[in-house]
């Protein structure tokens, strides 16, 4: 598993986050967003012409090809994990070679993700990269406040 800390700065992520709050209801009518469970996800894939989506993919590829320099991102997404949302045990897509994760915000209780037999505490900033098609991993279940997170997979 790799790590980075404050791989985005604070600024980045209080624009995520406000990118979520001031768009999902809007995007959510034309479907490029999803409810799911209690979480709420805004598909950037779909938002290709967003200069802010090209930004953070811009970023992520830097990161990802120093780790695999054929890995490509497959699509990524802001999630909101309101509180009592998690996620169980899991293997990614087999075509999803690698799989990061990375923490918008710090400012709840629960929320902490598993992979394998860690468990990694969010921070603000940090981004974690591992093999989600190869190691189970987890969302603990979020019991005070709202969890930002972006996940993004990967292919060859």
């Amino acid at each position: 598993m790799w790590s980075i800390n404050n791989f985005f700065d604070n600024e980045k992520c209080e624009s995520l986050i406000n990118f979520h709050k001031e768009n999902f209801d809007n995007l959510l009518s034309n479907e490029l967003s999803n409810y799911h469970d209690l979480t709420e996800v805004i598909q950037f894939f779909n938002l290709q012409n967003v200069d802010l989506s090209k930004q953070i993919a811009a970023d992520i590829t830097c990161h990802v090809r120093q780790i695999n320099t054929k890995a490509f991102i497959n699509y990524f997404q802001i999630v909101k994990w309101s509180n009592g949302s998690y996620q169980n045990e899991h293997l990614d897509f087999p075509e999803h070679i690698l799989t990061s994760i990375i923490y918008l915000n710090d400012d709840y209780e629960g929320g902490e993700t598993v992979v394998g037999d860690k468990i990694i505490k969010p921070e603000k900033g940090k981004i974690i990269t591992f093999q989600g098609n190869e190691i189970k991993h987890k969302v603990n279940q979020i019991t005070k406040g709202v969890r930002y997170t972006v996940p993004v997979w990967y292919k060859n």
